[in-house]
């Protein structure tokens, strides 16, 4: 019976989101106050302390939760205004009109989107920025802003290398699995699925026609993928894995896509028709690709370099010991992001005026800003739910009653991970909830402990996929406010199908 109060929360937010369609904003507040209700009304979570003492826990939850989101929203509100300057200026239908020069075909461009560029954008930015890039690009490419919200979700092949493999690094720190191998690990776990989520993404664009037609270049790109994930995190490490990976693959694709065009050519076949890109402002491709290629560059430069990287760890530094909060401000994603929105500004030809911006300027960075607001309230609640969830000892409750199924546990470890994924919305949450406890569960179970660590990263990077948050951020970017419900019914199946092949993997590991 404790076990079904414990998880009263996970279930009211999947009912609102998937059953009654309810908002991220809303559905988040919802959660979060059941959460503080079984916290204080629930005896065995109220722990027989008095209220003030039970306000006192469930506010420092709540505070460490908020400093969560701080890092989350860091990235979002930048990232958001982003996009708004490039789509205000014509940057967005400028990169996807590069994609269509890469490849004549639209189903090779989707792969190139889906498999290459995307993933490379999530390795070197993490915390959902690829979302905010790919699905512009995806309703330029001709996708209804369902279609667009869902091929946005289907890109994060790569979350658990994201932002330079930050949260695989926090499970490698808190398990004390060497940062190479727990990649290895990771890799192998998920293997089947960038190939997967590519025909996925393909049947989403024109069903099993394009399937048939480019299921060997879904399946070359995501072996490709899967196998340099394995060897560089190895090899080189962790943090460059995810950029060079998708590098690769973007290469492979390029190179696949000029064979391509070729033989059509010979044989006097048309490709199908690209979808039409909406009118705007000519701009060349490299103005639009400027602020990532200086995002890009910026964030390799402060990860890389070390005495570099050592000073901004140290300086500017955000700290609130009582929520658990220290945060490095120039050091973060977020801080890079919002670099590439002030070179975004006069490279997209929308310079500053004195001391005021341009009315196209200043209306991109309206727009940012009302469609950050329901965002950032979501995603905030979310958090502090689940602060609050770990707080009062409910996700505690959830871990040990499966740790008492022995040897059975390895079937549910990527179950437990997309759990504690889904619900932070980030590998780095979901690991810091589970990672130590699946580790703990192994030792006891007798079963291999850096596979099901690697099991707990790549299930939370998956979970995180369709996370509340990054369900609200694609729902959001694709302006479709209120369409989390239809996105949630239509990526959750392949979350589960994902989360069904982890379990797999590590059965046939182990």
């Amino acid at each position: 019976m404790l076990v079904i109060i414990a998880a009263l929360p996970f279930m009211v937010a999947l009912i609102l989101l998937a059953v009654l369609r309810w908002s991220g904003r809303d559905a988040g507040l919802l959660t979060l106050i059941v959460a503080m209700l079984l916290g204080t009304l629930v005896p065995a979570f109220a722990a027989g302390l008095s209220l003030s003492q039970q306000a006192t826990r469930i506010g420092v939850a709540l505070g460490t939760g908020a400093g969560s989101a701080l890092v989350v929203l860091g990235v979002l509100l930048p990232g958001i205004l982003l996009f708004h300057l490039e789509e205000r200026s014509g940057g967005i239908t400028a990169l996807a009109r590069g994609l269509e020069r890469l490849s004549p075909n639209p189903h090779l461009r989707l792969l190139i989107l889906v498999l290459g560029f995307a993933p490379f954008v999530e390795s070197v930015s993490g915390f959902g920025v690829c979302v905010i890039v790919t699905v512009p690009i995806a309703l330029a490419m001709g996708f209804d802003p369902l279609r667009a919200a869902i091929i946005g979700l289907l890109t994060q092949i790569a979350v658990p290398w994201g932002a330079l493999g930050v949260g695989t690094a926090i499970g490698a720190q808190l398990t004390h699995v060497p940062l190479g191998l727990l990649g290895g690990q990771t890799a192998i776990m998920i293997a089947p699925l960038p190939t997967i989520f590519g025909l996925v993404a393909l049947g989403i664009s024109a069903g099993w026609h394009a399937i048939a037609r480019w299921w060997a270049a879904a399946a070359l790109a995501g072996g490709v993928m899967a196998g340099m994930l394995w060897w560089l995190s190895q090899a080189i490490g962790v943090e460059l894995a995810g950029v060079l990976s998708s590098s690769c693959v973007l290469l492979t694709l390029t190179i696949w896509a000029r064979i391509a065009a070729r033989g059509q050519m010979k044989t006097n076949i048309s490709p199908p028709p690209p979808g039409e890109l909406p009118p705007g402002p000519d701009q060349p491709v490299w103005r639009a690709l400027l602020p990532y290629l200086v995002l890009t560059g910026l964030l390799l430069i402060s990860r890389l370099v070390g005495p570099l990287r050592d000073w901004l760890q140290q300086h500017v530094i955000l700290s609130i010991p009582a929520f658990d909060l220290q945060l490095p401000v120039l050091y973060t994603p977020g801080f890079w992001v919002l670099v590439a929105v002030l070179v975004a500004i006069p490279s997209l030809g929308m310079p500053w005026q004195g001391a005021g911006v341009t009315p196209t300027t200043r209306d991109a960075l309206a727009r940012g800003w009302r469609q950050f607001v329901p965002s950032g309230l979501a995603i905030t609640a979310f958090l502090m739910a689940a602060a609050v969830m770990e707080r009062i000892g409910l996700t505690g409750v959830l871990g040990d009653a499966a740790a008492q199924l022995g040897n059975a546990f390895g079937v549910i470890t990527p179950a437990l991970g997309a759990f504690g994924g889904w619900l932070t919305g980030s590998v780095a949450g979901g690991n810091a909830m589970f990672a130590v406890l699946q580790q703990t569960a192994s030792r006891h179970t007798g079963l291999a402990s850096t596979a099901i660590i690697g099991a707990q990263n790549g299930s939370a990077g998956y979970g995180s996929v369709a996370s509340p948050a990054r369900i609200v951020l694609a729902a959001t970017t694709a302006k479709s406010p209120g369409g989390e419900g239809a996105l949630l019914r239509a990526v959750g199946p392949w979350m589960l199908v994902a989360i069904a092949i982890i379990t797999v993997m590590l059965l046939v590991v182990h």
